[in-house]
C-alpha cells in the first residue's frame, strides 16, 4: 500500500515540473514557531543509511564547499583552525538534525575549533528572513551558512545576494522537501530547476533535501507521513536523521584537496608577504574587512595604532552594527520576547545601549506608542506602531512592518506586554582603533583581532603605527573579499582581484 501512495505521487509531482506555476506556494502552516518534540522521538540515531552516493559526484557536492572543508580537513594537532557555522532559516532550521550535523563535524575534524550557532527563527519566511540579517547574519560573518527557507523566490535570491555581497561566507542550500498538501508542482520547480540555478548564479553549493527524502521513501517503502511529526509539516526523528545526512555528504572532505577558482580569504605572512617599514606596516587591500592574527611569540599588550585609509576604524559608520533586539538564549526568540524584528539608522551610529519603552498599549488593537532612549544620546523621540519612526538624532529608524507583537499576545510562555514594556538592544563595534597584542596560552590555536568588518567593498590602505621597539608581533594578516555580484559567463565567482602587492 505504501508503495502504491508512494509511486502514484511521485508521479504526479514529476509529471507536474514542466507546467509548474509561477504562484507562490502556500507556506500557513510553517508560520508558526517549533510545536514540541514528538512523543515518540528516539534518542539515537540508528536509522537505515542512505543510498549511497556516486564516487563521481563527490568533488561536485563540495566544490561550493571547498575553503570551509579545507579550515575542518586542514585542522591538526598542531595548528588548529577556527571555523564559524551559522543554521539560519525558520522552524525546520531549528529541529535536532543541525545538532547531529555539529556533533560529526566534531568527531570528524577533532582539531578544528568549531564555532557552530542555530539562529534560525520559526515562522519566518523569505520576506521576514531578509529582514533579520542585517543583526543576525552579517554581523557574524561565518565562515559557512545553512540554509533553508520558504517564500517567494525574489525573497529568498536577496537573502543570498546580501549574505554573498557582504561576507564572506559560503553557502549550503537546503532545498524542500515533501509535506502532505503542499503544491508539490511549485516546489518540484523551485527545489529542482529554479534552486540549482540559483546556487549556479551566486557559486554556492546545494543541498537536494528533496531527492534524499524521494530515495529514502523508495528505498525503505515509506510514506512521506513517516518522516513527519503529527502536524504534518516538522520532522520527526526519522525525518531528522534523513536531513542531517543529506546535509553532512557534502561536509566530507575529499581525498583531493579542492581549490575554488578564487580566494575571496587571502592570509598574508608578516615578513613575507608584508613588512614593517621602522614603525609603520602598510598595506594596500580589496574587501571590506581585515583581520590580524597574533604571532604566539610577541609580548601580550604591545599596541600598534589602526588606520585605513587616513582614518581611525571608528570614524567608519558602517562599522557599528545593532544587536538582535531583545536577545535571549534561553527564549524563543521573538516569539517568547516580543520585539521589533529590525532596526535601522540615518545617522552615525555611537556605541551604546538603547531602550524602547512602550508608553501606552492597546492588547485588542495590538497598537502601542513608545519612546526612545539611547544611553548616551538620551531621549530621542516618541512614535507610534503603525507610522514609520526616525528618532531625532536619526541613530534609530523603525518600520511598521517590522514589529513582531500581535502574534506574541497570547501565546504562553511569551512575554506580558503592556504599558511600561521595554525593548533593548545595543550597537556594538566591528573595529579596533589600536590593535594591542592579546595572550596567546595556545600556540596551536590562531588568536585573531579584527581591525575593521564592514568597509564599503572596494579598495583601502591599512596602516599600523607602533614605536619601533614596542611594535607587537603579528603572525599574519586576512583580507577578505566577498563576490561583487553572480558568477561571471565565464563560470568564474566574481570577486575583485587582491593584488600581489599585497
Amino acid at each position: 500500500m505504501r508503495l502504491r501512495w508512494l509511486g502514484s505521487f511521485l508521479v504526479v509531482t514529476f509529471a507536474g515540473m514542466a507546467q509548474a506555476s509561477d504562484a507562490v506556494a502556500d507556506f500557513s502552516m510553517f508560520r508558526a514557531p517549533l510545536p514540541p518534540p514528538d512523543e515518540g522521538a528516539q534518542t539515537h540515531w540508528n536509522f537505515p543509511a542512505l543510498r549511497a552516493s556516486p564516487d563521481s559526484t563527490l568533488v561536485s557536492s563540495t566544490s561550493g564547499v571547498a575553503r570551509t572543508l579545507s579550515l575542518l580537513a586542514g585542522s591538526t594537532a598542531q595548528r588548529r583552525n577556527h571555523v564559524r557555522i551559522l543554521v539560519y532559516g525558520q522552524s525546520l532550521s531549528k529541529q535536532s538534525w543541525a545538532e547531529r550535523v555539529r556533533d560529526e563535524l566534531m568527531r570528524r575534524y577533532p582539531h578544528a575549533d568549531i564555532e557552530f550557532h542555530n539562529l534560525a527563527i520559526g515562522g519566518f519566511v523569505a520576506s521576514m528572513l531578509k529582514r533579520t540579517l542585517e543583526q543576525d547574519v552579517i554581523p557574524l560573518y561565518p565562515d559557512l551558512i545553512i540554509l533553508h527557507d520558504f517564500g517567494r523566490e525574489d525573497d529568498y535570491e536577496e537573502i543570498v545576494r546580501q549574505i554573498r555581497t557582504r561576507t564572506t561566507a559560503e553557502l549550503l542550500l537546503q532545498n524542500d522537501p515533501w509535506t502532505p498538501n503542499q503544491r508539490a508542482d511549485w516546489h518540484d520547480q523551485h527545489s529542482w530547476q529554479w534552486m540549482p540555478a540559483l546556487a549556479a548564479r551566486w557559486g554556492v553549493q546545494m543541498v537536494d533535501i528533496r531527492g534524499a527524502w524521494r530515495d529514502y521513501m523508495a528505498d525503505q517503502r515509506l510514506s512521506v507521513d513517516e518522516l513527519l511529526q503529527k502536524d504534518q509539516s516538522h520532522l520527526n526523528h526519522r525525518g531528522n536523521f534523513v536531513w542531517a545526512e543529506a546535509t553532512l555528504r557534502h561536509l566530507t572532505a575529499p581525498q583531493e584537496p579542492l581549490q575554488p577558482n578564487k580566494q575571496p580569504v587571502r592570509t598574508l605572512v608578516v615578513g613575507k608577504d608584508v613588512h614593517w617599514m621602522g614603525n609603520k606596516l602598510t598595506l594596500p587591500f580589496t574587501g571590506n574587512r581585515i583581520d590580524v592574527i597574533a604571532d604566539p611569540k610577541g609580548t601580550v599588550g604591545a599596541a600598534a595604532r589602526v588606520v585605513i585609509d587616513g582614518k581611525a576604524p571608528s570614524q567608519w559608520p558602517s562599522l557599528y552594527a545593532f544587536t538582535r533586539p531583545n536577545a535571549d538564549a534561553n527564549r524563543d526568540w521573538p516569539w517568547q520576547t516580543g520585539a521589533t524584528m529590525r532596526v535601522d539608522r540615518q545617522a552615525p551610529l555611537l556605541l551604546e545601549d538603547w531602550t524602547i519603552t512602550f508608553t501606552t498599549f492597546a492588547p485588542e488593537s495590538a497598537q502601542f506608542s513608545f519612546s526612545v532612549v539611547g544611553s548616551k544620546t538620551g531621549y530621542d523621540g516618541s512614535g507610534e506602531s503603525d507610522k514609520p519612526f526616525v528618532s531625532r538624532s536619526g541613530r534609530v529608524v523603525l518600520s511598521p512592518e517590522d514589529w513582531f507583537i500581535e502574534r506574541v499576545i497570547g501565546r504562553e510562555s511569551a512575554v506580558h506586554l503592556h504599558s511600561g514594556y521595554k525593548i533593548t538592544f545595543g550597537v556594538r563595534p566591528q573595529f579596533v582603533d589600536t590593535y594591542v597584542a592579546p595572550p596567546t596560552p595556545d600556540p596551536v590555536r590562531s588568536y585573531v583581532t579584527t581591525l575593521a568588518q564592514g568597509l564599503p567593498m572596494g579598495r583601502h590602505t591599512l596602516q599600523m603605527l607602533s614605536p619601533v621597539k614596542a611594535r607587537p608581533l603579528i603572525k599574519e594578516i586576512r583580507v577578505y573579499s566577498p563576490m561583487v555580484g553572480p558568477v561571471t559567463a565565464a563560470g568564474e565567482v566574481a570577486v575583485p582581484h587582491n593584488a600581489k602587492s599585497m
